[in-house]
């Protein structure tokens, strides 16, 4: 048993030592070299030699990758991140052509903005005018019924200017019962109107030159003629007489200079029909 014990005591220990070679330090290798080198009758086998010169190349690879590394960068590198930390953190003028390209930069931002404001400033100006002319000027309308036919005829759009004296002839529009009528004014305020069978119009006893017109009608009506205009009041008429609610009702009667919106002064629409009513 004892024997059997020391032989695998033995073979323990080969094998330990196969295991745990210990690797030659260079200045063995350089003297091991150094010595067959003097007595060359010792290795005539060249690749022993051989094995031991690569076994010293191998030894210095490892021991150069052993040794710890210079991360500490080079001088010029390390030059160029000074710079750098320096400029960034202000410590440093810029050039001067630094200077002149931002310089041109903020120059050229300055006229795009004075450019936009400008331009915006001027569609404001444009669209503020139209909304005071439109409002307090002139009243685009469109014409929705056949009271004013001929002169005026459904679909044609028309012009009305505001705070204008109004005459006897005009075309008024104005205000009745959330809707705005269009009708011809035929008398002034303390002026007598009267209509005879035929449709014929006297004002203050004088007939009135209705050319305007294709066909004359009394009707319809509901009050007495001769009839006397109220004191600030117009009493007016459509040109299409048979067909027209107006002053002959007194339901509308003589129309307040309160509640007109303004005279009819051109027709803009359809523009072959471009027109401007003048008095005659």
């Amino acid at each position: 048993m004892s024997r059997s014990n020391e032989n695998s005591e033995s073979n323990e220990n080969n094998e330990n030592n196969e295991n745990y070679v210990t690797r030659p330090t260079i200045e063995q290798i350089q003297e091991e070299l150094a010595r067959l080198q003097a007595q060359p009758e010792e290795f005539e086998e060249a690749e022993e030699f051989e094995e031991l010169e690569e076994l010293s190349e191998d030894h210095e690879k490892h021991e150069e990758h052993e040794k710890p590394k210079n991360t500490a960068p080079p001088p010029e590198k390390e030059r160029i991140q000074k710079k750098t930390a320096v400029n960034e953190g202000g410590g440093r003028r810029p050039t001067a052509k630094q200077i002149e390209k931002e310089l041109s930069r903020i120059n050229v931002n300055k006229k795009v903005k004075k450019s936009v404001f400008g331009t915006v400033r001027n569609l404001i100006f444009i669209a503020a005018a139209a909304v005071l002319v439109a409002n307090l000027l002139i009243a685009p309308m469109t014409i929705n019924r056949s009271s004013m036919d001929p002169t005026m005829q459904d679909g044609e759009v028309v012009l009305a200017l505001r705070f204008t004296k109004v005459e006897s002839g005009d075309i008024i529009a104005f205000y009745y019962n959330n809707m705005v009528l269009l009708k011809r004014v035929i008398a002034k305020a303390g002026d007598w109107v009267d209509i005879d069978a035929d449709g014929s119009v006297y004002v203050n006893d004088e007939p009135i030159d209705e050319h305007y017109l294709e066909e004359k009608s009394l009707e319809p009506k509901n009050i007495a003629f001769p009839y006397q205009v109220p004191d600030g009041s117009f009493f007016v008429m459509g040109d299409n007489r048979s067909k027209s609610n107006d002053s002959r009702l007194k339901e509308i009667g003589a129309v307040s200079s309160d509640v007109i919106l303004g005279k009819i002064v051109a027709r803009i629409w359809p523009l072959s029909k471009l027109d401007f009513f003048w008095r005659e």
